[in-house]
C-alpha cells in the first residue's frame, strides 16, 4: 500500500491495480447515525471511495481500507441475520 493506504496490488491474485472503475472521492462510511448539526457532518471522518479492477482476475475491488478502529468505534448499527 502506499500515500493514504492506496492498494496497488490485487487483494487476489497480486497484479497490478491500474484500471479504475469508479472514484467517488471522499466519503463517511455508512451506518453513522449523526446529530441534525451541520458541524457534525462536516466533522465525519471521510475515507477514498475508489473501486478498481484487476486487468489478470477481473476482481473489483476498493483500493483502500477503512481502519477497524474507525469503523466499530461508536454504535456499530450492523446486525446479522438469525
Amino acid at each position: 500500500m502506499t500515500d493514504r493506504g492506496a492498494r496497488t496490488a490485487c487483494r487476489f491474485c497480486g497484479a497490478g491495480l491500474s484500471l479504475s472503475l469508479i472514484d467517488l472521492g471522499d466519503q463517511p462510511l455508512a451506518n453513522s447515525y449523526l446529530p441534525d448539526d451541520p458541524a457534525a457532518v462536516a466533522a465525519e471522518q471521510r475515507f477514498p471511495l475508489h473501486a478498481r479492477v484487476c486487468q489478470s482476475c477481473w476482481l473489483v475491488q476498493l483500493d483502500h481500507d477503512a481502519p477497524a478502529e474507525s469503523i466499530f468505534a461508536h454504535d456499530y448499527a450492523y446486525l446479522s441475520s438469525y
